[in-house]
């Protein structure tokens, strides 16, 4: 894939906790083996009868619902469903990264519900049968090293079911923090970048971890473009700095002026006359007030696609204020990855962006 012009040829859940309800729950195993598993994937654990009815339509609709937001529909999380007996029977399913297993208390011949009780212990066991406001525990190491088990119960299958929903954002931003450390890793598989790094405190006075298998596409006054391409994926994070002047620079259109300013004047294809743009027509244009290293920002994700062409893909764009509101620094990453799913791409561009500090401490 080319971008470049002719001096160039040249990707939540919100700060939700567990409630009080949710605790703990310490391994009494010793477990040998590290777990493994992608980032994004739950096993989750459950009777087949109880998994095969509604409560499995409702898990569904919450924890596959579509990832913000992609060219193609694809879900928050992958789901394996395995049965108390599948995962007795083989070491392999119990050697995974994240587990939710739920549990209908009512049902007390289940294997299940037996192997949540002795999990937690007589007396969680019986505060999970008679106080109606602890439903929830998480264990570590369970069955292997590097392990996440979501314990999560009802009194009733209906009470189950409305557990879920009701403890969907803390559980998805429980098991996002959890996957962080895998998304990171795979992020800076060759470390960090020394010499971008640098040019990028020179020119903004403020502080990226880029990893060093990006290079510098262009460096233009007050932008920079860096990327990263392999045989079948073009990674791009474009930064500008523009004089603050108001707050409509700050929202969803104001961000939106500046990042296609930055395509119509850099970004384009060997045809003439193309561009990159936002496309807002086909797929919204998400915008939310935001935090970046301390800062006051606006975070937007949508589509971009190429004006007289047929490229795009999904971007993720931060517009952060500095300290002394005299300027924004615009932060846009964006793949290019026709065919392939997009999700996990867009995940360690979010985690290059959110290493951005301005120097100046507030």
């Amino acid at each position: 894939m080319k971008f470049w012009r002719s001096y160039l040829l040249i990707v939540f859940v919100g700060s939700i906790l567990f409630s009080s309800c949710s605790e703990e729950v310490s391994s009494r195993l010793n477990p040998i083996p590290k777990a493994l598993g992608l980032a994004n994937h739950i096993t989750v654990i459950s009777d087949n009868t109880l998994w095969e009815s509604d409560m499995r339509d409702t898990f569904e609709y919450y924890f596959q619902a579509a990832y913000p937001i992609l060219p193609q529909p694809e879900p928050l999380f992958d789901l394996k469903h395995y049965s108390y007996k599948d995962i007795a029977q083989s070491t392999i399913r119990r050697e995974l990264r994240t587990y939710v297993v739920l549990a209908n208390l009512q049902d007390e011949t289940s294997e299940v519900t037996k192997m949540v009780l002795e999990d937690l212990g007589p007396e969680k066991a019986n505060r999970a049968k008679t106080d109606p406001n602890y439903n929830s525990a998480v264990g570590y190491d369970r069955w292997a090293r590097g392990q996440l088990v979501i314990y999560l119960f009802g009194k009733t299958r209906e009470d189950l079911i409305s557990q879920i929903v009701k403890q969907f954002p803390a559980i998805a931003k429980k098991i996002n923090k959890f996957d962080e450390e895998k998304i990171y890793s795979l992020t800076y598989l060759a470390k960090s970048s020394a010499r971008l790094n640098s040019l990028f405190k020179e020119n903004y006075n403020a502080t990226i971890d880029v990893p060093a298998d990006y290079f510098l596409a262009l460096h233009e006054d007050k932008t920079m473009w860096f990327r990263k391409e392999t045989d079948f994926i073009s990674y791009n994070i474009m930064i500008t700095e523009v004089p603050y002047r108001s707050e409509s620079q700050l929202k969803k259109a104001g961000q939106k002026a500046i990042m296609d300013s930055l395509g119509l004047k850099y970004v384009s294809t060997e045809i003439d006359a193309t561009y990159k743009k936002i496309n807002d027509v086909d797929l919204p244009m998400l915008a939310e007030t935001s935090n970046l290293g301390n800062s006051y920002a606006i975070e937007t994700r949508g589509i971009w696609e190429i004006e007289n062409d047929f490229m795009g893909g999904p971007f993720l764009s931060y517009g952060v204020l500095s300290p002394d509101k005299k300027r924004i620094i615009l932060l846009e990453g964006f793949v290019h990855a026709p065919g392939k799913e997009k999700r996990k791409y867009m995940q360690q561009l979010e985690v290059i962006l959110q290493s951005f500090r301005f120097e100046v401490e507030q």
